[in-house]
């Protein structure tokens, strides 16, 4: 069963540290011409996460902006990118 992003706890580590940080979670960036809540970012980043991992720039650029190394950003993603590669290939042996 894949994880969705916004039921993730990858995505709560997220909001947390956003929360810690100050940032207004509820805030609305425009961006294109779009308005899309500042929460709507972090469910994409967590959905790069849980589907194939961040590279090494884009974990640089979350610990940066929430003040924590890359290897915390790492640790707090990979058990679910992992649950979710193992049960993928659980799902493949049973085709």
């Amino acid at each position: 069963m894949r994880i969705r992003a916004g039921d993730s706890e990858f995505y709560r580590w997220l909001l947390h540290h956003a929360w810690l940080m100050n940032w207004d979670l509820d805030a609305v960036v425009e961006l294109d011409g779009v308005t899309v809540p500042r929460r709507r970012f972090f469910l994409v980043w967590a959905s790069i996460a849980l589907t194939g991992g961040l590279i090494p720039a884009q974990t640089g650029q979350l610990a940066r902006g929430f003040g924590v190394t890359p290897d915390e950003v790492t640790a707090a993603y990979t058990p679910e990118l992992q649950a979710a590669t193992i049960d993928e290939l659980n799902q493949a042996l049973h085709l």
